[in-house]
């Protein structure tokens, strides 16, 4: 891998398409929390890491560009992605778009095969796998959004993720919103966290002046949550 560069964020999102995850999810809400998400990190020279999925790659690239010139010769880069093989054909431009300008590295996984097919879901886990194993040390998981793939992340996060925290928007709805009583035990153990629980508990709530805005301050949550790494 690269040089150790903080805080190094796994992101665990998406925008719900299904429709069993699509009820109770927030779409605009999921956007602008992975934007206020990326900005934070950027903001700080850290690097964030994805599995390249196209609801997040273009918000990604979009903010990427705000913090980091275009550079392909950059060495160190501030976006690492992965994917499969299998989805090489279906890779957005936007993520193209990353790895050429010098914002990210794109890592490829082999296809699974099973009877001799290509077989999506353990593409997938192998992808996953990889990914948590090679661009680590962690600082955390953030999950925003998102669906079955962001639960199965999770587990692997808990497993694989050194002891670093799994950190859920729960307030944007799909898979982030179930984290918390999917994995009781992780949570009593506080490598589980409700963003937003913790953020309201603290003096001032859920505001710098202490008042309700009427909406998630997902920004000023991204920002305090980076300031408190690390938790252990």
């Amino acid at each position: 891998m690269e040089p150790r560069l903080w805080p190094n964020v796994f992101l665990s999102a998406s925008v719900p398409h299904r429709p069993e995850w699509i009820a109770g999810s927030k779409p605009a809400e999921i956007e602008e929390a992975i934007i206020a998400l990326a900005r934070a990190v950027f903001a700080r020279r850290g690097r964030l890491v994805f599995g390249g999925h196209p609801s997040v790659s273009p918000l990604v690239a979009a903010v990427a560009g705000e913090y980091f010139p275009a550079d392909p010769h950059r060495q160190s880069r501030p976006v690492v992605i992965f994917q499969s093989e299998f989805f090489r054909a279906l890779l957005p431009d936007e993520t193209w778009d990353l790895h050429r300008l010098g914002w990210a590295n794109l890592i490829w996984t082999p296809v699974e095969l099973s009877r001799g097919e290509p077989d999506r879901a353990a593409s997938l886990l192998r992808m996953r796998r990889e990914l948590l194993t090679r661009a680590g040390p962690w600082d955390a998981m953030v999950a925003i959004g998102g669906m079955e793939g962001v639960l199965e992340e999770a587990e692997l996060f808990l497993e694989l993720g050194g002891g670093a925290p799994v950190c859920a928007f729960t307030t944007t709805g799909g898979a982030a919103a179930q984290l918390l009583d999917r994995f009781p035990r992780a949570r009593g153990q506080g490598q589980l966290r409700g963003i937003e629980e913790e953020f309201r508990a603290r003096p001032g709530g859920r505001s710098l002046t202490g008042q309700d805005p009427g909406f998630e301050p997902y920004a000023l949550m991204s920002q305090g949550l980076l300031d408190r790494l690390p938790f252990r």
